[in-house]
Order: C-alpha cells, then sequence, then structure tokens
C-alpha cells in the first residue's frame, strides 16, 4: 500500500509542473499575437493616413485646374485670345453644336453644327428629269444652271447631283472635275456631310472605277490624313465608317 501512494504521487507533480510552465507560455503567446495584430492596425493606419494626404493633394490639384479651365472658358466664351494648355482643346457648344474651338484639333466631336441645308424644292425639277423621265443630259443642264446659285448650299447640292448625272452618262473627267469643284467648298454641307469629305470619298471611288488605282490610293491617303488630325467636322459616327470601311491604314 505504502508503495503504490509513492508511486502514484510523481504523476500529480508532473501535471501541476506542466499547468504551471504552460501558464507563462501561453500568456507570452497571446502578448505576441497581440502585438502583431497592433502592429497591423498601425501599418493600416499609416497606409489610410498617406492615402488620405495623397487624396488631399490630387483634389486640391484638381481645384486648382478648374479654376484655370473655369477662366479659360470664361475668357473663351468672350472671344479673349487666352493661351491654353498644351494638348489641351478649348470647345464652345451652343444648341445647333460647336461654336467654336481653340488648341488641339480632334478627329471627330460629340455634336457637330450643321449649317442650313437648301430647301430640296429647289431641286425638284431637275431631279424629275433625273429619276422619272430619265433624261440625264437635261437634268444635268438643270443642275449646272443651279450650281452657279450664291447660296453655299444650293451650289453644294447641285455639285453633288450634277457630278451623280455626268457619272450616269460617263463623263467621268466632267465627274471629277465637278467633284474637285465640290470638295472647295470645305465644311458647306452636301447629303448630310462637309461638302469636302463627300466629294473626296466620290472621288476615291469613281477613280477606282475607271481603273486609276494609283491616283485613288494616294487621294485615299490624303483623305485619311485629313480625317486622323481632325481636318473635318465630323461626327464619330462618321469618322469610323470612313475609317473602317475605306482607310484602314488609319
Amino acid at each position: 500500500m505504502l508503495l503504490s501512494r509513492h508511486v502514484g504521487a510523481p504523476p500529480k507533480l508532473l501535471a501541476l509542473f506542466l499547468a504551471l510552465a504552460g501558464l507563462p507560455a501561453a500568456c507570452l503567446g497571446w502578448l505576441g499575437w497581440r502585438l502583431i495584430e497592433q502592429d497591423r492596425v498601425l501599418e493600416n493606419q499609416r497606409i489610410k493616413e498617406h492615402l488620405e494626404y495623397a487624396a488631399g493633394l490630387l483634389t486640391r490639384e484638381l481645384d486648382r485646374s478648374l479654376t484655370v479651365w473655369e477662366d479659360l472658358l470664361r475668357e473663351g466664351a468672350a472671344t479673349a485670345p487666352t493661351p491654353i494648355p498644351r494638348d489641351a482643346v478649348l470647345l464652345i457648344f451652343d444648341s445647333r453644336g460647336i461654336r467654336g474651338q481653340r488648341g488641339t484639333r480632334l478627329p471627330y466631336y460629340p455634336l457637330v453644327a450643321s449649317d442650313p441645308k437648301a430647301n430640296p424644292s429647289v431641286f425638284a425639277i431637275a431631279e424629275r428629269l433625273e429619276f422619272r423621265e430619265g433624261d440625264s443630259a437635261k437634268a444635268a443642264t438643270s443642275y449646272r444652271n443651279l450650281a452657279s446659285n450664291n447660296n453655299r448650299a444650293v451650289r453644294a447640292g447641285a455639285l453633288m447631283r450634277l457630278a451623280r448625272c455626268l457619272r450616269r452618262q460617263r463623263q467621268f473627267t466632267d465627274a471629277l472635275a465637278v467633284y474637285a469643284e465640290l470638295q472647295m467648298m470645305g465644311e458647306t454641307p452636301a447629303a448630310g456631310a462637309p461638302s469636302e469629305l463627300l466629294a473626296r470619298y466620290e472621288r476615291i471611288a469613281l477613280l477606282k472605277t475607271i481603273g486609276n488605282e494609283e491616283v485613288a490610293e494616294h487621294e485615299a491617303g490624303v483623305l485619311g490624313v485629313l480625317l486622323s488630325q481632325g481636318r473635318l467636322p465630323i461626327d464619330r459616327a462618321t469618322f469610323l465608317t470612313n475609317r473602317r470601311c475605306h482607310w484602314p491604314k488609319l
């Protein structure tokens, strides 16, 4: 009996020792975890403060830039010759579209002002000769008379229709010459597009029809440059259509 009592005592002492030794280790582990957590919180706080500081700097810079642009817009609306930042563009809109532009030219615009179009009734007699009676020669004569009109919209519409009649009569050289006249009318609208764009487009198509591929390719390159440099006032749909369909090198 005495021997069994003495043998049973050491395990209890061992358990007590382990419990006493393990408690400090557990406390140290908990304190270590707390320190790591505090470091993580402090690091997140430093990152947050850094971001807030950067955001503050950016906000102040944006406020300064917007103030400059507000001044430019007021002065631009008053047509004052105030310089604008490099590689920037200042567009002035009204209810019809772009009223003025300064700075870098854009390849296309969100809203393009359209000049008044010619009254369709002006071309009614000539179009009857062309379509109903099928007399392209008489229609061409009528369109040629209308092309001398002082109204630019009427003149552009007449030149466009005259060239169409000449093409039907296979008078291709004369048609190319008429398109050259139409091209000189620049931004004057013809069939919903600037006269220059329409004329160049039709010249390229006609040159390809008569087999003059070399000149057609040259003209397509010129038109591609005009489009890419924003030399023609067109909207996005017109720009993408011309680039995708006829000038893939843009």
